[in-house]
């Protein structure tokens, strides 16, 4: 069974290496994707206050981007800190799907992007951790397969590397710097692996439920809970004379934390609110007219398999703890990219010395 499991783990490794490498490599850069994007062009992020100066209305900005842009602000993004743009999700027409998204100075009212440019150079990251930077179509079910073998990879080096004794353990829980380079690479590929696998492992799983619609049903059952969720179609209301103002719905519900109010295209819609810490969300339809709650989904209420379910984004990102768990998933990720580089050469260098 140990050689049985020691091919597969060879060939199925060979075989979808570059693959891998790609995919890896690419998750690895998206981790602080945000990050680097805010690095690379600052302005479009974030900015400078006055002290004097106090920040618009919602109404007041929303009415501004409506007649700049003569579109419908259908979503405003409020983040946490107080030098950090607000994002306004617009649409032209009613059935536009996702509409462009507007960076806008809370204080000036001045949009600090142009939503109408291409993607830039990190889409391409993107599209390579997806797709292969091929048609989703093709390019989807073939990272889905590389996973599937990432998994099992995983999974039988685990096996492989498992000692024998306490002695062993011992000496596999190490890397030998003082070793050959031979000996360094093997040590790189199993006990680095080993340390980062309960990672790369969380990531392989989530990362499916993009590839399989099959596995996402099935991860959908054994949770008991529906994966990528939207909630559904929303509670209807009773259309009034006139909605309360968006600062006074803020006022009820106070958050330290990021909030995302969906603003209703419907007169019976109701508003939606959600509030953000890291991965976890609480979410309130509110009447617009009486500021009412109408339902209330807060994650602590959740079954666990509902809480795994709204998570595996977050899982999968590494964003449920901010900073810190972005900086965990950075370096397994990393560690993840060198494992096809380093499988490959301890294959190697073992046909080389057998010729």
């Amino acid at each position: 069974m140990r050689k049985i499991i020691h091919l597969l783990h060879l060939w199925l490794g060979l075989s979808s290496s570059i693959i891998l490498f790609l995919v890896c490599l690419s998750g690895t850069i998206l981790v602080f994707q945000e990050e680097i994007l805010e690095l690379y062009e600052p302005q479009k992020y974030t900015f400078t206050a006055a002290d004097t100066q106090k920040r618009s209305s919602l109404g007041a900005l929303i009415s501004g981007l409506e007649l700049q842009t003569s579109g419908k602000v259908t979503n405003v993004s409020i983040p946490s800190k107080i030098n950090r743009a607000y994002y306004f999700t617009v649409k032209m027409n009613p059935n536009e799907r996702r509409g462009k998204r507007y960076s806008v100075n809370p204080y000036t009212g001045e949009v600090l992007n142009n939503p109408n440019e291409k993607p830039g150079w990190i889409f391409i990251f993107f599209r390579m951790h997806r797709w292969l930077l091929l048609d989703p179509e093709i390019g989807r079910p073939i990272v889905g397969i590389a996973t599937l073998i990432y998994t099992f990879l995983l999974l039988s080096g685990l096996y492989m590397w498992w000692p024998k004794s306490r002695k062993h353990l011992a000496n596999s829980l190490k890397v030998k710097l003082t070793g050959n380079i031979k000996r360094l690479n093997y040590d790189i590929h199993n006990t680095l692996g080993f340390y980062s696998m309960i990672f790369l492992l969380i990531m392989s799983l989530t990362g499916l439920c993009w590839s399989f619609e099959w596995y996402r049903n099935f991860g959908s059952a054994v949770l008991g809970a529906k994966i990528f969720d939207r909630g559904g179609r929303p509670a209807e209301v009773i259309p009034g004379n006139k909605r309360i103002g968006l600062e006074s719905i803020l006022a009820k519900f106070p958050h330290q934390g990021e909030t995302m109010i969906s603003i209703p295209q419907r007169k019976n819609s109701p508003l939606v609110l959600t509030h953000y810490r890291g991965g976890f969300q609480d979410k309130f339809e509110i009447d617009p007219y009486t500021g009412l709650i109408i339902k209330e989904i807060r994650f602590s209420d959740k079954s666990f398999g509902e809480k795994i379910a709204s998570l595996i984004k977050s899982l999968h990102v590494g964003d449920l703890m901010g900073t810190f768990s972005k900086t965990i998933y950075f370096i397994t990720c990393l560690i993840g990219t060198t494992l096809p580089i380093t499988g490959f050469f301890i294959w190697f260098n073992k046909r080389r010395k057998h010729v």
